[in-house]
């Protein structure tokens, strides 16, 4: 029987004011994302977005973005299932006209 994989990898960028993008990573196996650490660093003052997004598909939140300011909300027991081939994103803005945010996202993965 062979060992299952898992992982956890982190998606940020330094967003410059006005800017957005959104990092990406591609999987090469069936897997679930098991749990996500999203950080919104001080001074983003709800004016720097997160949408998780598999494929093309927004997932958490399903429809519009989540903004906060110094916070680090962790959902676990997550059940998101993501095909082989497909990829997971965290698209990230920044509404900030006059200064530069780096929020992150870890996502943790697990085959199935």
């Amino acid at each position: 029987m062979t060992e299952k994989q898992s992982e956890e990898f982190v998606l940020t960028q330094l967003l410059a004011p006005g800017q957005q993008a959104i990092p990406w990573k591609d999987f090469a196996y069936d897997c679930k994302i098991s749990k996500l650490i999203r950080h919104w660093p001080p001074g983003c003052n709800g004016l720097v977005d997160i949408q998780i997004q598999v494929g093309n598909r927004a997932v958490l939140p399903e429809t519009g973005f989540v903004f906060l300011n110094a916070a680090t909300p962790t959902q676990e027991n997550m059940n998101i299932l993501v095909k082989k081939g497909t990829r997971i994103g965290a698209w990230l803005r920044n509404r900030d006209a006059v200064n530069p945010h780096q929020p992150q996202v870890t996502i943790f993965v697990e085959e199935v």
